[in-house]
């Protein structure tokens, strides 16, 4: 089997080994700041996908788990270690966003249960822009520019590991969503409303989520 598969929003790393996950994986969505890592969690969300029992109300972000990175921008602790044994035992398949965990991926890979990567990857001149546009800050294009090298060297860093990963091209999906969501949804073999989720997403700003039984949701 070929080494990877492009798709029209999707590039998957190694198809087999990645469908052999499905089903049992723990799903990290990861990328840069501004890099549309919360499309692709709130398109997970309405998935039915777990990813933390309490969520940003707007960027679907663990606040369990992502309170704990902060502390040390480290995965080396016990803390997280636990987090991790405790979601394993409750759900059969899991996951979270954290946009920066592409830099722990070599510590992250061998605590998660049948890890599966989904970077979301896009141009850095428009992440810039759109942090500029949120913030109201000047931005420096190429302090976006050298987070996106670090989520090309994770990337690489998962290919000579021989790992399987999902590529998402963030810049397609805001051209067909709908695209995206069918083919995220297949690829996972998950199930959701792709039209309605599509629709949501090609509206601009953040993305309200419908209430999932179990999730708080945050605004802190």
């Amino acid at each position: 089997m070929a080494e990877g598969r492009f798709l029209k929003t999707l590039y998957i790393h190694k198809p087999g080994a990645l469908q052999n996950r499905v089903g049992g994986e723990t799903l990290v969505v990861c990328g840069t700041a501004r890099g549309m890592t919360s499309a692709a969690a709130y398109a997970l969300h309405e998935c039915g996908y777990f990813l933390g029992e309490k969520l940003g109300v707007k960027n679907y972000e663990d606040r369990d788990l992502i309170n704990i990175f902060r502390k040390k921008r480290t995965v080396k602790q016990k803390p997280i270690k636990t987090l991790i044994d405790q979601r394993n035992f409750s759900h059969d398949r899991w996951g979270f966003k954290i946009p920066f965990a592409t830099e722990f991926v070599s510590d992250l890979l061998p605590m998660l249960r049948k890890p599966i990567f989904l970077f979301c990857v896009r141009n850095p001149l428009a992440a810039s822009a759109s942090a500029a546009r949120r913030e109201k800050l000047p931005v420096d294009p190429l302090k976006t520019l050298n987070k996106s090298r670090m989520l090309l060297d994770a990337m690489d860093w998962m290919r000579e590991q021989d790992q399987p990963f999902i590529a998402a091209d963030m810049d397609a999906v805001r051209l067909d969503p709908a695209r995206f969501v069918a083919e995220l949804s297949k690829t996972l073999n998950l199930k959701g409303d792709v039209n309605g989720i599509a629709s949501a997403l090609s509206k601009p700003g953040y993305k309200p989520a419908d209430p999932q039984p179990g999730v708080t949701y945050c605004t802190q």
